[in-house]
């Protein structure tokens, strides 16, 4: 199906962040990323070689007692076709 998944650890003691920023990750146009566990659509866009990823309040809340972030991608361009 072509989703792909992405986990951000979090150090101890670390909150939550605002964005998440995945290096060499493109996610085609038209591509939803959620947090697993939810059904929020999380909004990004493309930064340079990779993709900036905000978390909102309600999905910082969300995960907030977690050691880590999962992310769902719906589709992303293969690495070797890096256009937008």
């Amino acid at each position: 199906n072509g989703a792909i998944y992405a986990i951000y650890l979090l150090d101890d003691g670390e909150l939550v962040p605002e964005t998440i920023r995945l290096k060499d990750i493109l996610p085609a146009a038209g591509a939803r990323i959620r947090l697993l566990g939810s059904d929020i659509e999380l909004n990004w866009q493309r930064d340079g070689a990779g993709t900036r990823i905000a978390l909102s309040g309600a999905v910082r809340s969300q995960a907030a007692n977690s050691y880590a972030v999962s992310l769902r991608i719906s589709t992303t361009l293969s690495g070797k076709n890096k256009q937008a």
